[in-house]
């Protein structure tokens, strides 16, 4: 995931996902240090930060033409004690095919698809996985939109690493999984640590042996490595 940070007085930031365009953005932020953008930069040195309390959202859209299906998400704490307080504890993901209106004044432009409240006693750094439900309207949406309406214990929101994930095959869905002795990329993954490209093409000419490539990937736990 390429993150370009623009310079204008918006401070949105467009990424670029396997030929995709998105846009992340957020209802306020506290200074250029703490855009939104930076809630999804592989870096949990980096915060997207609003004071004020809540309600407060964060938004990624992924471009006209190019809804996303998502089928779980991620929400990583901060790495210092001192701001877990600034942590949410209650929020909804809401999907949407429009770029106006709210969820609370315009139902029929947002749609809920996961709501969590009392999620306390996070640890520093500490990364927890939510499954979506399917609601009988999962999407895709071109917007999705962490909506926060709850802190662990501030008034000032922040949000550290925040993932969408396609993946709707495992329990527990991750950028990579085995399955069947087989490793599986979640190359539609959007944020930290979303790396992985669905097809590259190098050449359709023979491999020279000597330029062959091969890595070894241990399966954790297992005594058999698989070959990609």
């Amino acid at each position: 995931m390429e993150l370009h940070n623009q310079t204008e007085a918006t401070r949105i930031c467009v990424a670029v996902i396997v030929r995709s365009v998105l846009t992340i953005t957020a209802e306020a932020e506290d200074s250029a240090s703490f855009a939104a953008w930076t809630a999804a930069d592989n870096s949990l040195n980096t915060r997207w930060q609003k004071s004020g309390g809540v309600p407060t959202w964060l938004n990624v859209n992924f471009g006209s033409g190019n809804a996303k299906a998502v089928g779980a998400y991620t929400l990583t704490a901060n790495p210092a004690a001192a701001r877990l307080d600034n942590q949410p504890t209650a929020w909804r993901l809401l999907g949407s095919n429009f770029d106006t209106g709210t969820y609370a004044t315009d139902t029929g432009k947002w749609t809920l698809e996961d709501e969590r409240s009392a999620q306390t006693g996070w640890a520093i750094a500490e990364k927890r996985t939510y499954r979506i439900t399917d609601t009988g309207t999962p999407g895709p949406w071109r917007n999705w939109r962490l909506y926060v309406t709850a802190l662990n214990g501030d008034s000032e929101a922040t949000v550290t690493e925040f993932e969408l994930l396609t993946d709707t095959g495992s329990a527990t869905p991750n950028q990579a999984r085995f399955s069947s002795g087989q490793l599986i990329l979640n190359a539609s993954a959007t944020g930290s640590r979303a790396k992985a490209v669905k097809r590259v093409l190098v050449s359709d000419e023979p491999i020279h042996p000597a330029y062959g490539l091969s890595s070894q990937i241990q399966r954790v736990g297992g005594s058999r490595p698989a070959m990609w």
